[in-house]
């Protein structure tokens, strides 16, 4: 079975305090930020993968499939990057406008939470346009789940001064230990977006799809692959 990355008591906490510390910001006081630059996300994702593979050792030699490892490998980085001291928190009220709830829905996702606090990276900054991840987590309501499940979203987005321009979902992971849906992301030097949707249950692994991307000029998101 692929694992899970969840907060433990001490993370969460880590994660509270980081709120507490940053307190709430505007897009406008976000463009004042130092931006971090590229590359972002993992270059693991650039590995090849087949379109399915086992979660389990092959019992005959006891051997992971490198597949499975390397998802593990690609959500571990999520998790660290939603808890990474550079992010800083950002109020309530643009949940909608970053995660549009049609947008989420077409993507299969939940509606982010309205009690929810973002947590902000600029990621880079040309000609007076932005770019920026915002990241939010939350439990999903399911009462009969043994294996609660959870939504991690992390939204890229494009803004001058205070207008959102474009988004572009860029990673997430939604389900449990027995089943879940999960895209990586990674940006190179040159600002290449490179995207990858994978599914997993407690037996198997699969690539979905993939997808690269460039940011125009215009602060657009450019589909190219």
């Amino acid at each position: 079975m692929m694992k899970k990355y969840v907060f433990t008591t001490i993370g969460l906490l880590y994660s509270l305090a980081l709120f507490a510390q940053s307190g709430a910001f505007s897009l406008e006081t976000a463009q004042r930020l130092p931006a971090q630059g590229y590359p972002y996300g993992s270059i693991q994702l650039m590995k090849t993968f087949s379109s399915q593979w086992e979660n389990t050792p092959n019992k005959a030699n006891n051997k992971s499939y490198p597949e499975s490892t390397t998802l593990d490998t690609l959500s571990a980085a999520m998790y660290r990057d939603f808890t990474a001291p550079t992010r800083k928190s950002l109020s309530g009220r643009h949940l909608h406008n970053l995660f549009p709830p049609q947008y989420l829905k077409k993507q299969g996702l939940e509606p982010a939470a309205d009690t929810g606090t973002l947590l902000l990276l600029k990621l880079s900054e040309a000609h007076g346009i932005c770019v920026y991840s915002a990241m939010i987590q939350q439990d999903i309501p399911c009462r009969n789940c043994e294996y609660p499940p959870q939504q991690l979203l992390n939204m890229l987005f494009t803004a001058s001064g205070n207008k959102i321009i474009d988004r572009l979902l860029f990673t997430y992971s939604k389900g449990s230990d027995l089943e879940r849906r999960e895209r990586y992301g990674y940006i190179d030097q040159q600002g290449n977006i490179l995207i990858k949707d994978f599914s997993a249950d407690e037996l198997n692994g699969y690539l979905l799809n993939k997808q690269k991307w460039r940011v125009t000029a215009k602060g657009t998101f450019r589909k190219i692959q």
